[in-house]
């Protein structure tokens, strides 16, 4: 049997699958015809220019969710800084 070209669920392999496909479909567009994709003709450009809105947005969404990882580890950052200060104060009025 032959490679299997089947990616793995992370978001970088797919990305790659999907960079070959249009390197792939770059090649080799003007020796292919318009594709029913869904019930619709598409040609080889517009199947190009879908594959890389979504590689796009796919960028987007790492970068996103690492700008949130970020705000989640300051939040707890500061929550821990509060609740050791308010700790520091109930042992100051105790004594």
């Amino acid at each position: 049997m032959g490679k299997n070209h089947v990616p793995h669920g992370n978001r970088s392999a797919l990305v790659a699958a999907m960079q070959r496909l249009v390197d792939g479909l770059t090649l080799h567009g003007d020796k292919l015809g318009p594709m029913v994709i869904h019930g619709r003709l598409v040609s080889a450009q517009q199947l190009i220019d879908a594959i890389n809105v979504i590689i796009a947005s796919a960028g987007e969404v790492g970068r996103r969710k690492q700008e949130w990882r970020e705000a989640v580890a300051a939040r707890r950052r500061e929550s821990r800084a509060l609740r050791l200060a308010a700790e520091l104060v109930a042992a100051l009025i105790a004594d």
